[in-house]
């Protein structure tokens, strides 16, 4: 595979249970990243990149393997026509963002000359907010990945307001709509926390529950970050709080969950900017789903046999709004 270096596929071989990944290619899995096979530099090498890019997710990858069953060779997979996979949000104050990538045969030869039948930048996508609607222009950031997107022109997030999305493509038509929630999440406070290591804290944040449930996802960005990134095991919801105000550990996100040793706390002198983001009941399935597999895929004795959720009409993925609270603090 070209665009993965040979330091990460150095470290991931390294980590992975060769032993383990074949047995659980004798079995039908369904699964999200359990197809691990190193020679055809398949699925989880892809994923890796990204993460080594500290990028956000890529879907198409995503949905490839969670809409479709492994079995002993892929002789019995069902080779479906491809799908669009949408990755959409919009957010208070900001304008809507969205990627859209295409699902794959999973037998296909997965590398940079690809690229273009991964990802989707011929499609016509119109937003509304109820009162005006625009087409969205395709933009291309290379600090990104997919470095294409598409970006609405004045639209931005309004609290409280529900945003509709529409996609042409070769003759489909996708649909969906997002609320963005009307509160932001009350957090009263930040701090860190030792570890066993002298360098690195543990941060903690509270949140305390109103009269409304709120559903939340938890974002990060460091100095060597370029945009925000989910924390590990982001998505929570307050229903499942004991107390008004409950404590909530951010972890940062490994590279792989096969990297064990990789810390997911921040280093001390570290520049962090913290994001809690309000969402949909929706976007909080699709999310909470999403993360459990993950995990699931680094553990050979866990079967990942769900599908993810989607809000998307015609097609698979999430489109989703925020309403965040948002702060800068440095590690100490």
């Amino acid at each position: 595979m070209h665009i993965a270096n040979e330091h990460i596929l150095k470290n991931f071989k390294k980590n992975a249970n060769d032993a383990k990944c074949a047995n659980l290619r004798k079995k039908k899995c369904g699964a999200i990243l359990q197809c691990v096979d190193f020679k055809s530099n398949n699925f989880v090498l892809i994923c890796v990149f990204l993460r080594h890019l500290r990028s956000k997710l890529f879907v198409s990858i995503l949905a490839s393997l969670a809409f479709a069953a492994c079995s002993d060779d892929f002789s019995n997979y069902d080779n479906r026509s491809n799908k669009v996979v949408v990755n959409g949000a919009i957010e208070v104050g900001e304008q809507a963002q969205l990627s859209l990538t295409m699902t794959m045969d999973i037998h296909q030869k997965i590398d940079s000359s690809q690229y273009l039948n991964i990802v989707n930048t011929l499609a016509d996508v119109k937003i509304s907010d109820g009162e005006r609607e625009e087409y969205m222009v395709l933009r291309r950031n290379n600090n990104r990945f997919p470095p294409h997107y598409y970006e609405s022109q004045t639209i931005r997030g309004e609290a409280g307001k529900t945003y509709f999305l529409e996609i042409r493509y070769r003759g489909d038509t996708l649909r969906a709509q997002t609320t963005i929630p009307a509160e932001k999440p009350d957090i009263t406070d930040i701090w860190s926390q030792e570890t066993d290591n002298d360098t690195l804290r543990t941060i903690y944040f509270r949140h305390c529950a109103g009269n409304q449930i709120q559903y939340c996802r938890n974002f990060y960005k460091t100095t060597a970050d370029y945009d925000f990134v989910a924390a590990t095991s982001a998505s929570y919801s307050t229903q499942q709080f004991t107390n008004a105000c409950n404590s909530i550990a951010l972890y940062q996100k490994k590279m792989t969950s096969f990297l064990y040793n990789q810390p997911n706390s921040f280093a001390i002198g570290d520049t962090l900017v913290l994001k809690i983001s309000a969402m949909s009941l929706q976007a909080f399935e699709f999310w909470t789903v999403y993360e459990q597999e993950m995990l699931n895929s680094g553990n050979p004795f866990l079967s990942n046999a769900r599908n993810i959720p989607s809000n998307i009409q015609g097609g698979l993925g999430i489109w989703c709004g925020y309403n965040s609270f948002v702060r800068r603090i440095i590690v100490e």
